[in-house]
């Protein structure tokens, strides 16, 4: 089911993501293939695969993908949270540029931060990556038992003009290592880091929102 052109998704729910790249005109998929936490369909000449959330998941795709030795553009999509600094709208779709690694399953340098290489029309924005989904938000200086490390990346932070994740930094990372040469992350803001609930009442409108933007990019060439 590998092709050059792969289109994917984590960490969201497979209903969302099917329900949006119908919405976004992708021709009806023939087989589907679920293994684990993947779940995959081609669709239009292209890979659409979803998974499981955090950069673990991360590692494991793109290490999948790079040994089929086929695939030639990829494009990650997604919900974000908000930090409190954040000053863009809610539900539309942004190029995530540049992302930075906090708490996650490798080890960068000091002062790393990752890029894309695929020029995608979108504004851009700054991303945060964490594997710590509720320690990465208010919550972090309040009731949740939080690491005095995590507590200070919190503080340094949460005043950015930024999105939260726990897959583009990766994303970037593995993607550069394990040899792809054109990639990107588009994401969209779905809520704020202060109302976490709100995540499952917003997410089927930003995932409809980051598929057509993706989809209008991979098969406008």
């Amino acid at each position: 089911m590998v092709r050059p052109d792969v289109l994917l998704c984590l960490g969201e729910e497979w209903s969302e993501f099917e329900a949006a790249m119908d919405a976004a005109g992708l021709d009806s998929p023939g087989d589907t293939h679920a293994h684990r936490t993947f779940t995959a369909q081609v669709r239009d000449g292209v890979l659409c695969l979803a998974g499981g959330l955090s950069s673990a998941i991360v590692e494991t795709s793109l290490w999948e993908l790079s040994r089929a030795g086929q695939v030639e553009r990829i494009m990650l999509v997604g919900t974000a949270g908000a930090l409190p600094g954040y000053r863009g709208a809610f539900g539309a779709p942004h190029l995530m540029d540049p992302a930075t690694s906090v708490h996650q399953n490798f080890e960068p340098p000091v002062g790393w931060t990752g890029s894309p290489t695929w020029d995608v029309q979108l504004p851009a924005k700054e991303c945060i990556s964490v594997d710590r989904f509720y320690g990465f938000s208010p919550v972090t200086l309040a009731e949740y038992p939080a690491e005095q490390a995590l507590k200070d990346e919190w503080s340094k932070w949460k005043d950015h003009d930024a999105f939260v994740d726990m897959e583009v930094a990766a994303f970037y990372w593995y993607a550069e290592r394990f040899g792809f040469q054109t990639y990107a992350a588009i994401k969209a803001a779905a809520n704020p880091l202060s109302d976490l609930d709100s995540l499952p009442e917003s997410s089927h409108a930003v995932v409809h929102s980051v598929v057509a933007a993706a989809v209008d990019t991979l098969l406008s060439g």
